[in-house]
């Protein structure tokens, strides 16, 4: 027995330890399969036309009926580079070929939005992350592939990832609520069983090895994955998933797997619920091979009410994964913890580390702790828009408490950047107007005027020559001659017209 399973064999308690097993690894693309079909946000799950075109590798993964050629199967996963003009696409571990470099079908042009990948033409849906086949596109790939094995026109073939969505997340300051990932096979068995609700809950203790992803689950209805928490165990980070939302995540180094099919790692998670308080507890660690001490990284307080977690198991991703001595124990009997990561010790245990407006969080790297990194926030919220919310005491300059008494909303007017962000202003400025909520600065063409005066803008025809025209053409549809000087009584037209 290695010594890292011997490592695991410090406690007393628990039921007989489970069969080692192995979980074969799933197709191409099957732990991000849910987005593939539901979606996501462009940027954060899956990438933008302009990064597609920036010289980075992604992935593409197929999705067809059957295999067009030895290169391009029903489920192929490949890593597709433009570059040079051109695109290459070639398959993970193999090495990159400059005849697989292509542009053909128009493809060259990034204009077109079309890619090439061994030959094969599509257009990229920026709106889904997703590439279809137009007629041309069909027309393009026969001429380089010969006869296709049908008409792909007009069908959804593949789609584009992040080669890991996570650390782009994190490296572009993204929100990680949207971002997915599942098992891809799950073991569940009546013998895989833990009861979190009995006193001081209980602990899982397991040592695996994988050279892709590990993941652990729990549910109260197997078959129901709104009941189910899950850990992704990567050596790119860990993740915690509720109802597959994510809820937490730990970026640090010495928290990750070894990313080996070879080298096994032992884990413990740890669960309680408390039904009395309507709160569940889940602490996640490394055990050592060398000390009786086990190093906990990541914590996660949830304040809804218990799922009722009865069963435990193991997942795959697209790797196989290998596990042993697996067991279940008392939280009490879990011996020795010290806190690291996220994690600092408070009253003897381990609890999140957070921005103190934060009611827990989700950093996005190690040691973070910002209040726009929060799971939810203590007092009041603001939205800053591109998925970002900041945590507040009290709501910031421009600002005021909405109606629901825990949201900050802009005063006056609100101007959406083009990096999604927001910023609250007072005027909206020159070329745009109110629209029609009366407080959503938008493009002057979109602007919509109404009947209702809010504001008489005075200006004679003169000065009329200086208002921008999009704006003329609305304060022509609702002009007024008051006795001998021009008056145009304008609706949410107000400082957005400088002169």
């Amino acid at each position: 027995m290695p010594d890292t399973a011997k490592a695991l064999q410090r406690t007393r308690a628990g039921p007989v330890p489970t069969t080692d097993f192995r979980l074969t690894g799933g197709k191409p693309g099957c732990t991000t399969e849910d987005l593939g079909v539901k979606g996501g946000s462009s940027g954060t799950t899956y990438p933008t036309w302009l990064e597609l075109i920036n010289g980075d590798t992604y992935k593409i993964i197929f999705d067809i009926p059957e295999n067009i050629n030895d290169d391009i199967t029903k489920n192929t996963e490949a890593f597709l580079v433009h570059a040079r003009g051109k695109w290459n696409c070639h398959i993970a571990g193999a090495p990159m070929h400059m005849y697989n470099s292509r542009n053909n079908g128009g493809s060259g042009d990034t204009n077109n939005k079309k890619v090439s990948c061994f030959g094969f033409v599509m257009t990229y849906d920026e709106a889904s992350g997703t590439f279809d086949v137009t007629p041309q596109d069909q027309e393009a790939s026969k001429q380089v592939l010969g006869n296709l094995p049908r008409n792909y026109a007009n069908l959804d073939v593949a789609r584009a990832e992040y080669v890991s969505p996570l650390e782009h997340s994190k490296a572009k300051g993204r929100s990680l609520a949207s971002i997915l990932v599942a098992p891809c096979t799950v073991k569940w068995s009546n013998s895989y069983q833990i009861k979190p609700a009995e006193e001081g809950g209980r602990c899982l203790y397991f040592v695996a090895a994988s050279s892709g992803d590990i993941f652990v689950v729990f549910s109260a209805i197997p078959r129901d994955k709104s009941t189910w928490y899950h850990l992704q165990i990567s050596y790119q980070g860990v993740a915690l998933y509720k109802g597959m939302k994510l809820v937490k995540y730990e970026g640090a180094k010495s928290a990750r797997s070894l990313g080996d099919s070879k080298l096994f790692q032992p884990y413990f998670i740890c669960l309680e619920e408390d039904r009395a308080n309507q709160r569940t507890s889940i602490r996640y660690g490394i055990g050592s091979d060398t000390s009786e001490k086990g190093l906990i990284y990541m914590v996660y307080n949830d304040a809804g009410p218990p799922l009722g977690i009865r069963f435990y198991s193991f997942g795959s991703g697209e790797k196989d994964v290998e596990i042993m001595d697996a067991r279940i124990i008392e939280g009490e009997a879990q011996g020795e913890m010290e806190c690291t990561g996220g994690t600092i010790m408070k009253d003897g245990k381990c609890v999140e580390d957070c921005h103190p407006e934060c009611d827990g969080c989700i950093p996005m790297s190690p040691g973070s702790k910002l209040d726009t990194e929060c799971r939810s926030c203590k007092q009041l919220s603001f939205d800053k828009g591109g998925g970002v919310i900041q945590c507040v005491a009290e709501c910031p300059a421009g600002t005021e408490p909405a109606d629901d008494g825990v949201t900050c909303v802009c005063k006056d007017l609100v101007f959406h950047n083009d990096d999604g962000s927001v910023q609250c202003v007072t005027a909206c400025g020159l070329g745009y107007a109110p629209g029609s909520d009366g407080k959503t600065c938008v493009d002057g063409d979109h602007a919509e005027v109404g009947e209702k005066t809010t504001k008489i803008l005075l200006c004679s025809f003169a000065e009329f020559h200086f208002v921008p025209k999009v704006i003329r053409l609305k304060i022509n549809t609702v002009f007024e001659l008051l006795d001998e000087f021009p008056v145009f009584k304008v609706a949410y037209v107000t400082e957005t017209i400088q002169m």
